[in-house]
């Protein structure tokens, strides 16, 4: 089912391959209230404030009401540039439903 005149329809085109993904990334900062207890688990240290990236493919085409993804998140040092050395990832798998 593919709604015409969505205002987002036309800002990401995707091909009639529904088993070719769409690609995504990005980068910040990750910011927890209190060092993270599985850093502190794995490593012996943390912080607060640490660099964070992800990477995401969604499968689905255009019309595709249903659209499944995977992401990885990962939080880090980022090559010593913060104080502690460590880090974490965390893989997720979902289905975004288009409303």
């Amino acid at each position: 089912m593919c709604r015409k005149n969505h205002p987002y329809e036309d800002r990401t085109p995707r091909p009639d391959n529904r088993f070719l993904p769409s690609l995504a990334y990005g980068a910040g900062l990750s910011y927890a209230s209190s060092p993270p207890a599985v850093e502190i688990d794995r490593t012996g240290e943390s912080t607060e404030l640490l660099a964070h990236w992800f990477f995401e493919m969604e499968f689905g085409n255009q019309s595709s009401e249903w659209r499944p993804y995977l992401r990885l998140h990962h939080r880090s040092h980022a090559w010593n540039f913060f104080d502690a050395e460590t880090g974490s990832n965390a893989v997720l798998a979902g289905v975004r439903w288009r409303f």
